[in-house]
């Protein structure tokens, strides 16, 4: 993924347009002025988006369709890991719910938590990716052997779904869609993308190298009220210079 045009004059300074692989150029609208890395994440889920539509393509023409189709929601009971941009952006998302749903969104969110405490899973880092890889791997196995639903999933289907986390973006299989009930089965066959979810814990960090920030999503709306200030306003054009350096160094 290359830059292929930065931003000009006029209308011109307010878009990017990048290449990815051999397809058309993909023009990303971006917001005017100094803004906080929160406002860039529009534009990084389109981004996100094209990523994943190019690995879909280049799998399905390897003869490799994707099995996952709505209602099949294996996916929506992994312990998710979002950057602390995208765990304030979701915890406003439901502040601005209107009730009873903002409640019950709420309530769901806490019975997650309450289920993790039980099972012994119950994680309070402030900074989730300050935990040893190994244990985070372990804690996320044992997490979905739980069974528990993600606070966003209704019916089977993601509540929240054009606002979903970049991580849950690129989650897809070209194996038996019945087969996700067990995600460590050899058999499951992911589809490969680019690590976006890496690149997006990586955009607030200013230091060398890039020390990333994530939540676990159980945790999102307690760790976003301690958390409320946004950090540091910057040009769009440098949020998304940094989100795409970040995409090709993981």
């Amino acid at each position: 993924m290359t830059p292929a045009a930065a931003a000009g004059d006029g209308e011109e300074r307010h878009t990017v347009t990048l290449q990815i692989g051999a397809g058309d150029p993909l023009r990303i609208a971006l917001p005017p002025g100094d803004v906080a890395a929160e406002d860039m994440l529009p534009a990084l889920r389109v981004l996100t988006d094209a990523v994943v539509a190019h690995a879909v393509a280049s799998t399905q023409a390897k003869g490799r369709p994707i099995s996952c189709r709505p209602g099949c929601a294996a996916c929506c009971r992994h312990l998710v890991l979002l950057s602390d941009i995208e765990a304030r952006v979701l915890a406003e998302l439901v502040a601005s719910m209107p009730e009873p749903r903002r409640s019950a969104v709420r309530a769901r969110f806490a019975a997650v938590q309450a289920r993790m405490v039980q099972a012994g899973l119950a994680e309070t880092a402030d900074n989730a990716t300050d935990l040893p890889t190994d244990h985070l791997q372990s804690l996320a196995y044992r997490y979905f052997g739980q069974r528990i639903d993600c606070p966003f999933l209704e019916d089977e289907q993601c509540s929240v779904y054009a606002d979903r986390p970049l991580a849950c973006r690129k989650v897809a299989v070209t194996s038996a869609a019945e087969l996700c009930a067990e995600p460590t089965d050899d058999r499951v066959a992911f589809l490969r993308v680019a690590p976006v979810g890496t690149a997006v814990l990586l955009v607030t960090s200013d230091e060398t190298p890039p020390r990333p920030s994530g939540v676990l999503l159980p945790n999102m709306l307690d760790w976003a009220a301690a958390h409320a200030a946004p950090g540091p306003r910057r040009g769009a054009d440098h949020w998304m210079q940094r989100f795409v350096q970040r995409l090709a160094n993981s």
